[in-house]
């Protein structure tokens, strides 16, 4: 039903750093963002960043999802033969983080 091997890939979180240019010169000092202030998420294979998160999100896998979605539709009992089926991965924007 779903193409899997576009969303075959576990996601996980990672600290925020935060540069900070103090004399004019450049960047010249990096330091942790606080996690109560946030955290990264990023895909665990390529380390692509997806977004930031609260500290308290809970990562739920696609495949999870997937899963799930593809388990009720069975069970649903719906015919969905004729049905046309999309799937689409989070496409690569510029999102600046460093990563720890």
């Amino acid at each position: 039903m779903f193409e899997h091997n576009l969303l075959d890939f576990e996601v996980e979180k990672f600290p925020l750093l935060s540069q900070c240019d103090l004399d004019g010169s450049g960047f010249d000092s990096i330091s942790t963002v606080p996690s109560n202030i946030g955290v990264g998420l990023r895909r665990k294979d390529t380390k692509q960043p997806l977004g930031i998160v609260s500290e308290n999100y809970e990562i739920v896998q696609y495949m999870d999802i997937v899963d799930g979605v593809e388990q009720a539709i069975t069970k649903s009992g719906m015919d969905l033969h004729d049905a046309v089926y999309t799937t689409q991965s989070h496409s690569s924007q510029r999102l600046y983080l460093m990563v720890a």
